[in-house]
């Protein structure tokens, strides 16, 4: 089920673009919480209380509506939409772990790109395989880099899924200044950033 008006998104993985889209996200809607999901303690408590990710962005504050949790569980609870950026080779062992905690309807926004070694599958096919079910996903691409979200600099984002209305939904919740989306049926985006590395950053609407 697609939520136009979220209260809470989760992002799954404390790297650099997992902690950039929830800083984008948290920005542009204010009375949204977002919850990072962290392995790491020391990290998540300088999060919380330095409200920085000082391993991967140390150079940019986060906002006041984002913080950190080690434990998916509470991470998880009472989202409506989770934001998937674990590294692709590990996130087969990831979900595999939280199925049981993530509800079937929450719908979950990837952003992770690349084939799975050893199986050769696109994370489009890797999430229900490692959830053993069908779950709502969007798959984002585009020219975007953390450092260049963070800067709030105009950015463009495909949100793909075989749901056109969820996928229009994800648009409308990424829309801003800063990444601009563009909604469209397919699935391919979720190998493309991995094949394309462009050289500059701009709005694909504007192109």
């Amino acid at each position: 089920m697609a939520l136009s008006t979220p209260a809470g998104v989760v992002v799954l993985g404390g790297g650099s673009f997992g902690t950039a889209m929830g800083a984008a996200l948290a920005q542009q809607k204010k009375g949204l919480e977002v919850v990072l999901l962290v392995r790491d303690r020391a990290l998540c408590d300088d999060i919380n209380t330095l409200h920085c990710n000082t391993r991967y962005l140390k150079d940019f504050l986060l906002p006041s509506n984002m913080r950190a949790t080690t434990s998916a569980a509470e991470a998880i609870r009472g989202a409506q939409y989770a934001v998937h950026a674990v590294p692709v080779q590990s996130s087969r062992a990831f979900l595999t772990g939280i199925k049981d905690l993530l509800p079937p309807s929450v719908p979950i926004i990837c952003v992770s790109k690349g084939l799975e070694v050893g199986t050769g599958l696109m994370m489009s096919e890797l999430v229900p395989s490692a959830l053993e079910r069908k779950q709502p996903a969007v798959f984002l691409s585009g020219p975007s880099f953390a450092k260049e979200v963070m800067e709030q600099r105009p950015t463009g984002v495909v949100a793909a899924c075989k749901d056109g209305h969820l996928a229009r939904t994800v648009q409308a919740l990424l829309a801003s200044q800063v990444a601009e989306g563009v909604a469209t049926a397919g699935v391919v985006v979720s190998l493309a950033r991995k094949l394309y590395r462009p050289t500059f950053s701009r709005s694909i609407n504007q192109s």
